[in-house]
């Protein structure tokens, strides 16, 4: 299957009787898949050992694949009763829209999107199924504009794709919500720690609904009990989804110079006024915390503290930097190639947040970072070839992501031992065979020039015109290719235990030193 929901999907209709015997194009029309399904009467009869089977038969004649702009699939069929349906599924945020659910009242819509979030709440994979009944002429019409469209190239028939699908699926009936459960696999708790105390940071990209997402990441250890979380959402532009970010910046900088102030007033035990005019160093923002008011110092204490004079630079800065930050997103300024392409092509969203993180953080680093992205399926492909290293899972939704990658893994715990292990033997290995290659060529040209001294810068060599040849592809090669492959400065178990030791990579230091 193409995704746990469709797997759960067809186990749970087995479960009811009903299985797919066979799909194949229809006799009179080759756009048309002929469907064929049994239903096991199982609940007639007990007694006997032959259960009553129906077959049905089910023409369907168009299918609207999923993409994350519609965020859902549609399908045009006739059933065996002679009715002309069209069948959706799809999220919540689009489905339950009143254009594309007309056919439900408010109420029906609103008890729907209940259910979803209480779903959602419980780390449950949420979708919304609705249907709509047509008539044959309002039917084939709709099927021939939508066929129509197919056939067009460019962006005529982009537009004319849009139209139709608009058509399509509109006035639909809400028929209900269904929520998936995706356990997440064994050992990913540990394996989101042991990376954190590496030092990498982690980031959770998902088009889940915004509950699910946070039910998981804490489930997944990626959010602690207390730690406050910061809900950047209902942003109509880029613009505000800057001014956002620095009013959070802002306050958790406010809140950190007022604990500092008060420990040390407190180490200080001195409780008098100052009379001094006070200086404001900044307001506090921030939702989903307490509220913080303004942090107030007196010029006396802006002397005696060692680092004033930086904040006070840097708070002169904050509208040059406020200016930075929002110009950074939006489109016509730095970020203009990094977060285009999400308005125009949902699936490259997050191959362009990958980018967005190479170009934010370049300017703090020495060199751009090096990122890692992991994912399971078709629509992670584009984000494991923008990242430095692509990992792929096999996982329920196929090997595409798996073939697309640089390593390949079956288990999300995999990653533990493939970066903690793997990757530091690698780069110790390789930083160390180079290492040695210039050290044997060194010892190599330093006997020369020391025998040019010795025998008065004479033309005399030291080595015959064979070892010449034979030293760098022969007599130190292998022995120094042997040290690279086979070289274990640390045990496995000890980089397993002492994650830390990942830390010294990024250092370009050595555990051994």
């Amino acid at each position: 299957t193409s995704s746990p929901d469709d797997r759960a999907f067809v186990e749970a209709a087995a479960i009811l009787g009903l299985r797919l015997v066979s799909t194949q194009p229809d006799p009179d029309d080759n756009e048309t898949r002929r469907l064929i399904i049994e239903y096991r009467l199982t609940e007639a009869t007990t007694d006997s050992s032959e259960e009553p089977v129906t077959r049905l038969e089910y023409l369907v004649d168009a299918v609207l694949e999923f993409d994350s702009l519609r965020k859902r699939m549609t399908v045009m069929a006739r059933h065996p009763d002679g009715t002309f349906n069209i069948h959706s599924k799809g999220a919540e945020s689009s489905m339950l829209e009143p254009e594309a659910c007309s056919g439900s009242n408010s109420r029906i819509r609103t008890m729907a999107l209940d259910r979803a979030t209480d779903f959602a709440l419980g780390g449950l994979r949420t979708l919304v199924f609705a249907t709509r009944q047509l008539s044959a002429e309002e039917y084939y019409q709709l099927l021939s504009e939508h066929r129509a469209a197919l056939c067009l190239l460019g962006n005529a028939r982009s537009q004319a794709l849009k139209a139709s699908r608009l058509k399509i699926e509109s006035g639909l009936e809400v028929l209900g919500v269904t929520g998936v459960e995706d356990k997440l696999q064994t050992g990913v708790k540990e394996c989101l720690e042991d990376l954190r105390n590496a030092g990498i940071q982690v980031w959770v990209l998902t088009g889940d609904k915004e509950e699910t997402a946070v039910t998981v990441s804490q489930a997944a250890g990626h959010f602690p009990e207390r730690m406050a979380l910061l809900r950047i959402t209902e942003c109509s532009d880029y613009e505000a989804v800057a001014y956002q970010i620095f009013q959070h910046l802002s306050g958790l900088d406010a809140r950190e110079e007022q604990r500092r102030l008060q420990e040390r007033r407190r180490k200080k035990n001195n409780f008098t006024l100052d009379y001094e005019p006070p200086l404001i160093v900044q307001k506090a923002y921030g939702p989903s915390m307490e509220e913080v008011d303004e942090v107030i110092m007196t010029a006396v204490e802006v002397e005696e503290d060692e680092q004033s004079k930086n904040r006070l630079k840097d708070f002169k800065n904050l509208s040059c930097l406020r200016k930075r930050l929002i110009g950074f997103v939006t489109p016509q300024q730095e970020g203009k190639k990094v977060l285009r392409k999400p308005n125009r092509r949902g699936r490259f969203k997050k191959a362009s947040i990958v980018e967005l993180v190479h170009v934010g953080l370049a300017g703090r680093c020495n060199d751009s970072p090096v990122t890692a992205a992991i994912g399971d399926g078709g629509n992670d492909v584009s984000m494991l070839l923008q990242a430095n290293v692509g990992i792929g899972i096999y996982g329920k939704e196929g090997c595409e992501a798996a073939r697309a990658a640089d390593y390949a893994i079956s288990q999300f715990q995999d990653l533990r031992r493939l970066i903690l292990v793997h990757g530091q033997l690698s780069y110790h290995r390789i930083s160390m065979t180079i290492g040695l290659f210039y050290q044997k060529c060194v010892v190599l040209v330093t006997t020369q020039i020391a025998l040019a001294f010795y025998t008065g810068f004479s033309a005399n060599s030291w080595y015959s015109n064979n070892h010449f040849i034979l030293f760098n592809l022969t007599l130190t090669a292998i022995p120094v290719l042997l040290f690279g492959i086979f070289e274990h400065h640390l045990t496995d178990e000890q980089l397993l235990q002492h994650p830390r030791l990942y830390r010294l990579v990024s250092s370009n230091s050595s555990p051994c030193v």
